[in-house]
């Protein structure tokens, strides 16, 4: 009996087979046999020369099959025919090269515990690469849950194992039958590869198997994937399975597209991640590193399609950029330290795992990790958290619902750090974060708040570039919060001896805490981005919008009173709005008169500050003239920009901002008066319009309503809205890329009103998305931390 049996199944394979047969011949390893399965309807030139190399040699034994089975069942006929102590695997259009049997069998002689041994093959004909392949039994068996653990036509297997659990192809699978066996083998038997191209050449050419298969291969393949994800208990949707797998994730040249994937394809990966069957099965460092490898493969296919340094840097920013899982490289934590990192967390599961990750690894080691989980939590957040195993991360669970302000107070009062660190639990930080600001507090100590620029990314992607100085600061803190929250870095002593607390009666605890901060103590801002902030567009109700706008009022009325001796009677609080502008309300009919009292409370402030010397002058008045082209300028890009320094919600800005745009496509359906289209800006800035209300009145009326009467009706609007857009293009010539946007505004009406309105969530983030990238330039950083408070 042969030591060694090859399996090779066989169709039209005359240009390249008697390579393939003659790489075997000449094999330094000579004890084998060689099983040839030729499909049925394999033309006559392959049969031809296949006879001729069989009756030449004895080992070489040709099967001809006398029905078209399909390449899983030919190898099983292989299967069930061999001798060898040992099976291997070839294709009729690959070479092995003459040392390949010798190592195979050498190695599983040497290593009793594999029982599949594959190698690492050097690629040539039409196409040059290096094919990456894994080695490391546990992780050749956690990969399989999205790719492959070998080279089809490498394989050596130990025949013993494959009749001991009665292992055979499938022989539905006509396409991908090897990712599916080895999917079934690995419930039994081990794997590795030998990294050593130099004993097989593997050619790529247009007729390639693993080139074919199409949707049906696909198909195959992604139902192997979520049978093995089944079998760890995850059930995922179409959709869901879709982005898992490797061959179905959507491909597009569309950058917003792609990071929308590539951020659901993290939730996913997480999932399967936190699985404690998936854990157990595969181990958690093979598993972490399979996800990994799942992760960097959106990479690796589109980064040649994707020609946006956003792709990359989300990448990049992902947990799954990481290779392997945290390895804690400390036995105790100091039980002085340095710096308290404070995270608040309640339901944090989505994004925990990045910010330890992002914290854990920072250059300056020296602290410890408080965090806050609310009363309430009851999603995996803490299950993640202990995953990390580092003494420095410590739970403190609230046994009663604090709310975010005291939930950070309650963290101050157990920090034994000298500073604290604010962190969310969904933002991640670059490696020199602490390092830098730690070094900075320590050479300034009349500082007692160190904060940085930060990059907000996800549904907005810019650079937050806050006031620098402690006297721009307190200037800008008499309207606005321009600290990013998440970067601060805090001396506890300075804030314990002025009593300074977070006061829980507030949504916006963080601007309520600044604005008496900052008259007791310094603040500075680092000019480098030391956080980044995750916006990931939920929504914000307008009526928590309103209270925001209204603690902000008398937070602001406030300082002015202790300050400047100036008192703000209630009903003029509407001067002191900061998240809408009413100065720029049309609807107003005392617009101009508002406008004018605003002005007089600017020169009024000013005044009483050359009596008081309560701020440095000159950072005053940068911060009233910013203040009064505000409230005076009435233009369409300074609002838009004023939407996105205020960080409204997509859905908030999305309800607003298109129901004015529908208000004057729907008026005229009803009342006939198409010629009011010259109210369009009145209705764009209404800010008390039901939108859903017209949306479904506009479908009734569409559904009534017999179809050339709409053509009319939209034909009219179309040239209506075309004229305004001539005068909206005078307006704006300077923002040429905008208005690329807003020419596009008839295409999509005349389109129908009813597509209009079903697309209307996407076309208007659209529009907002392309506002953005040319108007902004910083913001106030209030709104996202005031979510957390409201849980």
């Amino acid at each position: 009996m042969p030591k060694v049996t090859i399996v090779m199944p066989v169709y039209n394979g005359e240009k390249y087979i008697r390579d393939a047969i003659e790489s075997i011949i000449n094999q330094t390893f000579k004890d084998w046999e060689f099983i040839i399965v030729n499909e049925y309807g394999s033309n006559e030139a392959t049969t031809s020369i296949l006879g001729e190399f069989a009756s030449k040699d004895k080992r070489i034994i040709l099967v001809q099959n006398t029905e078209r089975l399909g390449i899983s069942a030919s190898l099983n006929i292989g299967l069930d025919l061999a001798q060898g102590e040992y099976i291997a695997r070839m294709d009729s259009d690959d070479i092995s090269m003459p040392l390949r049997l010798e190592k195979q069998v050498a190695y599983l002689e040497q290593h009793s515990n594999i029982d599949i041994v594959g190698i690492k093959p050097k690629i040539f004909g039409e196409e040059e690469w290096e094919w990456k392949v894994e080695t490391g039994p546990d992780f050749l068996k956690s990969c399989l849950l999205f790719f492959t653990p070998f080279v089809h036509p490498t394989i050596m297997i130990r025949a013993s194992r494959l009749r001991q659990y009665k292992l055979k192809y499938n022989k539905e699978y006509l396409f991908t039958e090897d990712y599916d066996f080895f999917a079934r083998a690995s419930e039994f038997l081990a794997y590795e590869n030998m990294d050593d191209p130099s004993l097989f050449h593997y050619r790529i050419h247009k007729k390639n198997a693993t080139a074919v298969g199409g949707e049906k291969g696909i198909k195959l393949y992604r139902g192997v994937t979520q049978r093995l994800l089944e079998q760890c208990g995850l059930n995922f949707n179409e959709n869901e399975i879709d982005l898992l797998c490797i061959h179905s994730f959507p491909k597009s040249k569309d950058a917003d597209l792609i990071l929308e994937h590539l951020s659901e394809l993290d939730i996913l990966l997480k999932q399967i991640f936190l699985n404690e069957t998936a854990r157990k099965k595969y181990g958690i460092q093979a598993l972490f590193y399979t996800l990994h490898c799942r992760w960097m493969r959106v990479l690796e296919e589109m980064q040649w399609e994707i020609n946006d340094e956003r792709f990359k840097a989300a990448i990049e920013r992902g947990v799954f950029y990481h290779t392997d899982f945290y390895k804690c490289k400390i036995e105790t934590c100091n039980s002085d330290p340095k710096v308290s990192i404070l995270i608040p967390t309640f339901n944090s599961e989505k994004y925990i795992m990045d910010t330890l990750y992002s914290l854990l690894e920072q250059k300056f080691q020296d602290f410890e990790i408080l965090i806050v989980n609310e009363l309430g939590s009851n999603d995996r957040t803490t299950e993640i958290i202990k995953l990390f195993q580092d003494p420095r991360i410590k739970i403190i669970q609230n046994t009663e619902r604090l709310g975010l302000a005291q939930s950070l107070n309650s963290g101050i009062r157990v920090a034994k750090g000298e500073y604290i660190a604010r962190a969310d639990a969904d933002d991640v930080y670059p490696a020199h974060r602490l390092e830098k600001q730690v070094e900075f507090l320590d050479q300034h100590p009349d500082i007692s708040v160190c904060g940085s620029w930060q990059r907000h990314f996800g549904k907005r992607d810019y650079i937050h570039k806050t006031v620098i100085t402690s006297e721009e600061i307190k200037a800008q803190t008499l309207f606005i919060c321009d600290m990013c929250h998440s970067t601060l870095m805090i001396r506890k002593k300075d804030f314990i001896d002025n009593n300074l607390w977070y006061d829980p009666n507030y949504l916006s605890e963080d601007f309520e805490l600044w604005s008496r901060a900052v008259h007791n103590l310094k603040f500075y801002n680092l000019p480098d981005v030391l956080g980044e902030y995750r916006w990931d567009g939920e929504n914000i109700t307008a009526s928590k919008m309103d209270r925001l706008e209204g603690e902000a009022q008398r937070i602001i009325a406030r300082t002015l009173k202790e300050q400047l001796k100036i008192t703000i009677k209630d009903d003029e609080l509407i001067l002191l709005s900061g998240w809408f502008n009413p100065f720029q309300d049309d609807n107003r009919n005392d617009r101009k008169i508002l406008i004018d009292k605003g002005k007089k409370l600017l020169r009024l402030i000013e005044k009483q500050n050359e009596l008081y010397r309560v701020y440095d002058s000159s950072a005053l008045k940068a911060v009233l003239k910013r203040r009064y082209e505000w409230m005076s300028n009435n233009n369409l890009f300074q609002v838009a920009k004023r939407v996105k320094e205020r960080r409204i919600s997509y859905n908030v800005i999305y309800k607003k901002i298109l129901k004015r745009l529908l208000m004057p496509v729907y008026r005229p359906f009803k009342n006939r008066l198409s010629n009011r289209f010259d109210e369009l800006r009145r209705h764009i800035w209404d800010l008390d319009g039901h939108m859903w209300d017209y949306k479904q009145e506009i479908k009734a009326y569409m559904d009534a309503s017999n179809p050339s009467s709409q053509n009319a009706v939209i034909r009219n609007l179309v040239e209506d809205l075309a004229a305004r857009i001539q005068i909206l293009d005078h307006q704006i010539k300077e923002q040429g890329e905008i208005l690329k946007q807003l020419q596009q505004l008839p295409q999509m009406i005349e389109g129908g009103i009813r597509n209009a309105i079903e697309s209307s969530e996407q076309s208007t983030k659209e529009r907002l998305n392309a506002l953005e990238e040319n108007l902004l330039q910083n913001f106030d950083g209030r709104i996202g931390k005031a979510e957390e408070n409201l849980l």
